[in-house]
Protein backbone atom coordinates (compact mmCIF):
# COMPACT_ATOMS: atom_id res chain seq x y z
CA UNK A 1 0.00 0.00 0.00
CA UNK A 2 1.53 3.42 -0.70
CA UNK A 3 2.73 6.31 1.88
CA UNK A 4 -0.24 8.17 0.44
CA UNK A 5 -2.58 5.36 0.97
CA UNK A 6 -1.62 5.63 4.43
CA UNK A 7 -1.82 9.18 5.40
CA UNK A 8 -6.10 8.77 4.03
CA UNK A 9 -6.85 5.80 5.66
CA UNK A 10 -5.08 7.34 9.19
CA UNK A 11 -7.28 10.86 8.36
CA UNK A 12 -10.02 9.29 7.89
CA UNK A 13 -9.62 7.18 11.37
CA UNK A 14 -8.29 10.39 12.69
CA UNK A 15 -11.81 11.82 12.13
CA UNK A 16 -13.76 9.25 12.92
CA UNK A 17 -12.02 8.71 16.26
CA UNK A 18 -12.28 12.66 17.68
CA UNK A 19 -15.58 13.85 15.79
CA UNK A 20 -16.73 14.90 12.77
CA UNK A 21 -15.55 18.45 12.71
CA UNK A 22 -13.48 19.62 9.83
CA UNK A 23 -11.75 22.97 8.71
CA UNK A 24 -11.04 24.00 4.79
CA UNK A 25 -7.91 22.61 5.00
CA UNK A 26 -9.16 19.29 6.98
CA UNK A 27 -11.23 18.51 4.24
CA UNK A 28 -9.18 19.90 1.21
CA UNK A 29 -6.25 17.24 2.25
CA UNK A 30 -9.35 14.27 2.38
CA UNK A 31 -10.14 14.93 -0.83
CA UNK A 32 -6.53 15.80 -2.66
CA UNK A 33 -5.41 12.13 -1.04
CA UNK A 34 -8.33 10.23 -2.60
CA UNK A 35 -7.50 12.40 -5.91
CA UNK A 36 -3.83 11.15 -5.78
CA UNK A 37 -4.87 7.67 -5.38
CA UNK A 38 -7.07 7.13 -8.14
CA UNK A 39 -5.03 9.25 -10.36
CA UNK A 40 -1.50 7.78 -9.33
CA UNK A 41 -2.46 3.97 -8.46
CA UNK A 42 -6.33 3.30 -8.93
CA UNK A 43 -9.10 1.86 -6.95
CA UNK A 44 -7.32 -1.18 -5.61
CA UNK A 45 -4.70 0.74 -3.66
CA UNK A 46 -6.84 0.71 -0.48
CA UNK A 47 -9.19 -2.02 0.23
CA UNK A 48 -13.04 -2.01 -0.68
CA UNK A 49 -13.49 -0.96 3.62
CA UNK A 50 -11.31 2.01 3.30
CA UNK A 51 -13.03 3.30 0.52
CA UNK A 52 -17.00 2.57 2.08
CA UNK A 53 -15.19 4.57 5.10
CA UNK A 54 -14.46 7.49 2.92
CA UNK A 55 -17.59 7.76 1.69
CA UNK A 56 -19.37 7.47 5.15
CA UNK A 57 -17.23 10.37 6.38
CA UNK A 58 -17.00 12.76 3.01
CA UNK A 59 -20.81 12.50 2.86
CA UNK A 60 -21.28 14.33 6.21
CA UNK A 61 -22.87 18.21 5.72
CA UNK A 62 -19.78 19.11 7.55
CA UNK A 63 -17.28 17.36 5.23
CA UNK A 64 -19.24 18.81 2.51
CA UNK A 65 -19.72 22.27 3.93
CA UNK A 66 -15.93 22.76 5.10
CA UNK A 67 -14.69 22.43 1.03
CA UNK A 68 -13.90 26.25 0.20
CA UNK A 69 -16.14 26.22 -3.20
CA UNK A 70 -18.09 24.61 -5.81
CA UNK A 71 -14.92 23.75 -7.67
CA UNK A 72 -13.78 21.44 -4.53
CA UNK A 73 -17.20 20.12 -4.45
CA UNK A 74 -17.43 19.05 -8.03
CA UNK A 75 -14.06 17.45 -7.27
CA UNK A 76 -15.39 15.44 -4.62
CA UNK A 77 -18.76 14.62 -6.38
CA UNK A 78 -16.42 13.21 -9.45
CA UNK A 79 -13.95 11.27 -6.98
CA UNK A 80 -17.50 9.86 -5.10
CA UNK A 81 -19.10 8.30 -8.28
CA UNK A 82 -15.98 6.65 -9.24
CA UNK A 83 -15.45 5.20 -6.18
CA UNK A 84 -19.08 4.21 -6.02
CA UNK A 85 -19.00 2.78 -9.32
CA UNK A 86 -15.85 0.81 -8.83
CA UNK A 87 -16.29 -0.63 -5.97
CA UNK A 88 -20.27 -1.03 -6.60
CA UNK A 89 -21.35 1.02 -3.62
CA UNK A 90 -25.05 0.95 -3.23
CA UNK A 91 -28.05 1.99 -1.59
CA UNK A 92 -28.01 -1.16 0.70
CA UNK A 93 -24.55 -0.30 1.50
CA UNK A 94 -25.25 2.82 2.88
CA UNK A 95 -28.43 1.62 4.27
CA UNK A 96 -26.09 -0.74 6.08
CA UNK A 97 -23.77 2.29 7.17
CA UNK A 98 -26.65 3.92 8.26
CA UNK A 99 -27.76 1.09 10.56
CA UNK A 100 -24.69 0.55 12.08
CA UNK A 101 -23.93 3.94 12.96
CA UNK A 102 -27.84 4.66 14.47
CA UNK A 103 -29.68 1.38 14.89
CA UNK A 104 -31.96 2.91 17.21
CA UNK A 105 -32.63 6.26 15.30
CA UNK A 106 -36.29 6.91 13.91
CA UNK A 107 -36.23 6.35 10.25
CA UNK A 108 -39.65 5.97 9.49
CA UNK A 109 -42.79 7.29 11.13
CA UNK A 110 -46.37 5.97 9.95
CA UNK A 111 -49.31 6.94 12.38
CA UNK A 112 -52.00 5.44 9.44
CA UNK A 113 -51.23 1.65 9.51
CA UNK A 114 -52.99 -0.64 11.61
CA UNK A 115 -50.38 -1.36 14.67
CA UNK A 116 -47.61 1.18 13.27
CA UNK A 117 -45.78 3.83 14.67
CA UNK A 118 -41.68 4.56 14.75
CA UNK A 119 -39.57 2.10 12.94
CA UNK A 120 -35.81 2.07 13.59
CA UNK A 121 -33.06 1.75 11.07
CA UNK A 122 -32.48 -1.75 12.53
CA UNK A 123 -36.39 -2.81 12.03
CA UNK A 124 -36.62 -0.97 8.52
CA UNK A 125 -33.20 -3.08 7.84
CA UNK A 126 -34.40 -6.38 9.27
CA UNK A 127 -37.70 -5.94 7.01
CA UNK A 128 -36.21 -4.58 3.66
CA UNK A 129 -33.45 -7.29 3.89
CA UNK A 130 -36.14 -10.53 4.11
CA UNK A 131 -38.54 -8.68 1.40
CA UNK A 132 -35.95 -8.50 -0.87
CA UNK A 133 -34.81 -12.46 -0.23
CA UNK A 134 -38.46 -13.64 -0.59
CA UNK A 135 -38.37 -11.39 -3.72
CA UNK A 136 -35.26 -13.03 -5.00
CA UNK A 137 -36.40 -16.09 -4.36
CA UNK A 138 -39.69 -16.66 -5.00
CA UNK A 139 -40.39 -13.35 -7.38
CA UNK A 140 -40.10 -15.35 -10.80
CA UNK A 141 -42.50 -18.69 -11.11
CA UNK A 142 -40.44 -20.96 -12.90
CA UNK A 143 -42.98 -22.76 -14.43
CA UNK A 144 -44.02 -19.75 -16.53
CA UNK A 145 -41.88 -19.02 -19.16
CA UNK A 146 -41.45 -15.35 -20.03
CA UNK A 147 -42.44 -14.26 -23.73
CA UNK A 148 -39.88 -14.65 -26.26
CA UNK A 149 -37.20 -12.32 -25.81
CA UNK A 150 -38.41 -10.55 -22.76
CA UNK A 151 -36.80 -11.43 -19.48
CA UNK A 152 -34.17 -13.04 -18.28
CA UNK A 153 -34.87 -14.84 -15.14
CA UNK A 154 -34.41 -11.62 -13.06
CA UNK A 155 -37.44 -10.73 -10.32
CA UNK A 156 -39.30 -7.23 -11.63
CA UNK A 157 -41.87 -6.51 -9.23
CA UNK A 158 -44.64 -3.97 -9.39
CA UNK A 159 -46.50 -2.16 -6.49
CA UNK A 160 -49.77 -1.49 -6.54
CA UNK A 161 -50.16 -0.04 -2.80
CA UNK A 162 -50.48 3.09 -1.25
CA UNK A 163 -47.77 4.70 0.28
CA UNK A 164 -47.07 3.52 3.68
CA UNK A 165 -44.31 1.50 5.64
CA UNK A 166 -45.30 -1.75 3.87
CA UNK A 167 -45.07 -0.48 0.77
CA UNK A 168 -41.62 1.80 1.27
CA UNK A 169 -40.11 -1.47 2.44
CA UNK A 170 -40.42 -3.72 -0.74
CA UNK A 171 -39.44 -0.70 -2.86
CA UNK A 172 -36.30 0.12 -0.48
CA UNK A 173 -35.81 -3.82 -0.82
CA UNK A 174 -35.92 -3.67 -4.68
CA UNK A 175 -32.95 -0.58 -4.70
CA UNK A 176 -31.18 -1.53 -2.59
CA UNK A 177 -30.67 -5.38 -3.75
CA UNK A 178 -30.67 -4.89 -7.65
CA UNK A 179 -34.32 -6.04 -8.02
CA UNK A 180 -36.34 -4.06 -10.79
CA UNK A 181 -39.02 -2.11 -9.32
CA UNK A 182 -42.00 0.26 -10.20
CA UNK A 183 -44.63 1.68 -8.09
CA UNK A 184 -47.97 2.24 -9.61
CA UNK A 185 -50.40 4.41 -8.59
CA UNK A 186 -53.99 3.19 -7.46
CA UNK A 187 -55.54 5.05 -9.80
CA UNK A 188 -54.87 4.11 -12.70
CA UNK A 189 -56.95 1.62 -14.76
CA UNK A 190 -56.90 -2.24 -15.52
CA UNK A 191 -56.36 -1.92 -19.10
CA UNK A 192 -53.35 0.97 -18.74
CA UNK A 193 -52.21 -1.39 -15.92
CA UNK A 194 -52.04 -4.03 -18.33
CA UNK A 195 -50.03 -1.86 -20.66
CA UNK A 196 -47.86 -1.44 -18.22
CA UNK A 197 -46.92 -4.87 -16.62
CA UNK A 198 -46.48 -6.01 -20.48
CA UNK A 199 -44.12 -3.42 -20.92
CA UNK A 200 -41.51 -4.04 -17.94
CA UNK A 201 -42.39 -7.89 -18.26
CA UNK A 202 -43.64 -7.77 -13.98
CA UNK A 203 -42.71 -11.05 -12.52
CA UNK A 204 -44.44 -10.45 -9.09
CA UNK A 205 -46.89 -8.20 -7.90
CA UNK A 206 -47.35 -6.57 -4.40
CA UNK A 207 -50.50 -4.63 -3.37
CA UNK A 208 -52.12 -3.52 0.41
CA UNK A 209 -55.91 -4.24 0.01
CA UNK A 210 -58.49 -6.57 -1.63
CA UNK A 211 -59.51 -4.45 -3.77
CA UNK A 212 -55.97 -3.90 -5.63
CA UNK A 213 -55.84 -7.84 -5.28
CA UNK A 214 -59.15 -7.69 -7.85
CA UNK A 215 -57.50 -5.41 -9.70
CA UNK A 216 -53.96 -7.62 -9.93
CA UNK A 217 -56.10 -10.96 -10.89
CA UNK A 218 -57.97 -8.83 -14.23
CA UNK A 219 -54.83 -7.61 -14.92
CA UNK A 220 -53.14 -11.06 -14.85
CA UNK A 221 -55.93 -12.40 -16.67
CA UNK A 222 -55.01 -10.28 -19.46
CA UNK A 223 -51.03 -9.92 -19.00
CA UNK A 224 -48.62 -11.47 -21.65
CA UNK A 225 -46.80 -13.27 -18.31
CA UNK A 226 -48.84 -15.02 -15.48
CA UNK A 227 -47.27 -13.63 -12.43
CA UNK A 228 -47.48 -14.13 -8.40
CA UNK A 229 -49.13 -11.62 -5.86
CA UNK A 230 -48.28 -11.00 -3.01
CA UNK A 231 -50.14 -8.98 -0.25
CA UNK A 232 -49.20 -7.05 2.91
CA UNK A 233 -52.78 -7.53 4.40
CA UNK A 234 -54.09 -10.58 5.88
CA UNK A 235 -56.31 -12.43 3.01
CA UNK A 236 -58.21 -15.09 2.45
CA UNK A 237 -57.20 -15.74 -0.82
CA UNK A 238 -53.67 -16.40 0.52
CA UNK A 239 -52.56 -19.53 0.02
CA UNK A 240 -54.33 -20.33 -3.70
CA UNK A 241 -53.92 -19.23 -7.30
CA UNK A 242 -50.36 -18.58 -6.46
CA UNK A 243 -51.39 -15.33 -4.04
CA UNK A 244 -49.13 -15.23 -0.77
CA UNK A 245 -49.20 -13.23 2.43
CA UNK A 246 -45.51 -11.47 2.27
CA UNK A 247 -45.59 -11.66 5.81
CA UNK A 248 -45.78 -15.57 6.08
CA UNK A 249 -42.96 -16.08 3.01
CA UNK A 250 -40.54 -13.95 5.17
CA UNK A 251 -41.07 -15.66 8.35
CA UNK A 252 -40.16 -19.09 6.26
CA UNK A 253 -36.71 -17.12 5.95
CA UNK A 254 -33.98 -17.62 9.00
CA UNK A 255 -31.08 -15.20 9.21
CA UNK A 256 -28.49 -17.15 7.24
CA UNK A 257 -30.55 -17.76 4.51
CA UNK A 258 -31.26 -14.67 3.91
CA UNK A 259 -27.61 -13.18 4.10
CA UNK A 260 -27.08 -16.38 1.72
CA UNK A 261 -29.65 -15.30 -0.72
CA UNK A 262 -28.69 -11.32 -1.21
CA UNK A 263 -25.20 -12.22 -1.73
CA UNK A 264 -25.85 -14.48 -4.42
CA UNK A 265 -28.09 -12.39 -6.17
CA UNK A 266 -27.43 -10.70 -9.57
CA UNK A 267 -26.09 -7.09 -9.29
CA UNK A 268 -26.75 -4.08 -11.70
CA UNK A 269 -24.71 -1.46 -12.61
CA UNK A 270 -25.17 2.14 -11.86
CA UNK A 271 -26.48 2.59 -15.40
CA UNK A 272 -28.94 0.16 -15.16
CA UNK A 273 -31.87 1.13 -15.04
CA UNK A 274 -33.93 0.33 -11.31
CA UNK A 275 -36.74 1.67 -11.22
CA UNK A 276 -39.27 3.18 -13.51
CA UNK A 277 -42.54 5.94 -12.85
CA UNK A 278 -45.65 6.75 -14.70
CA UNK A 279 -48.13 9.66 -14.75
CA UNK A 280 -51.35 9.24 -14.30
CA UNK A 281 -52.81 8.46 -17.45
CA UNK A 282 -55.12 11.20 -17.94
CA UNK A 283 -54.13 11.92 -21.68
CA UNK A 284 -54.01 8.79 -22.71
CA UNK A 285 -51.37 5.72 -22.10
CA UNK A 286 -49.07 6.47 -18.66
CA UNK A 287 -45.81 7.65 -19.59
CA UNK A 288 -42.97 6.29 -17.96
Amino acid sequence: MSHVADKLIGLIAQFNDHGLEFSAQDAERVLDLAQTILSDSGLDTLPTASWKQFLSLTRHPRFLTALPDSTARNAWADATFEIIEGIHFTLGDLLEQRTEENPDRILFQDLKETGAGSWTYQQIRQRVRSNAAVFLKEGVLSEHRPPEGLNDGKPRVALLCKNGIGSACCDLACLSHDIFVTPLNVHLNTENLTWIFDRLDITTAVCDHPDRLEKLLAIRENSRRYFKIFTLNDCLRAGSDDIFLLEERRSHLDSSEITSILEARPTMGMRDVATAMFTSGSTGRPKG
